[in-house]
């Protein structure tokens, strides 16, 4: 295709030198080639952005979609508001915590551990009484056996 377009200037003798500054073509001055331009999509996503600035990239994408404004991805608007720093910042969510206050003061509340050891061959049941407080060990005791019982009456 190429020489052939070569080939129809050589026939009607024109030079291509000639022929390219007849078509007064200047990439920096077309919008595709000018990294300042923006293009026109651009400008309805920043303004849709601003009209809404508590939606995020993927929102915006969809919603002017459905509204039949502009159909772009969602990277497509994303790569838009951050080359216009229009990102909003990813919300973190703040869990509530489950755990109860600290306790303030000693022999308010105990906490029980049982454990398994085994010592000089032999297993054991170690049953500990711990102040949440101040994390000291209020009572401790070793039994052979986990009867229902002998754990009953510590506890």
């Amino acid at each position: 295709m190429r020489s052939m377009f070569y080939d129809i200037l050589r026939i009607l003798e024109i030079s291509r030198s000639w022929y390219y500054s007849q078509m007064d073509f200047s990439p920096l001055l077309d919008g595709r080639f000018n990294p300042f331009a923006a293009r026109d999509e651009e400008w309805i996503v920043i303004g849709y952005k601003r009209r809404h600035p508590e939606m995020g990239f993927r929102e915006i994408a969809y919603a002017m979609m459905d509204e039949d404004i502009e159909y772009l991805s969602p990277s497509t608007v994303y790569r838009i508001l951050k080359k216009h720093d229009l990102i909003t910042p990813w919300k973190h969510l703040t869990w509530e915590s489950t755990r109860p206050e600290r306790v303030k003061h000693p022999d308010v509340e105990w906490q029980t551990d049982i454990m398994y050891l085994k010592i000089r061959g032999r297993f054991f049941y170690l049953l500990i009484f711990i102040d949440e407080c101040s994390r000291y060990i209020v009572h401790g005791e070793h039994h052979f056996k986990m009867a229902q019982y002998s754990m009953y009456i510590y506890i």
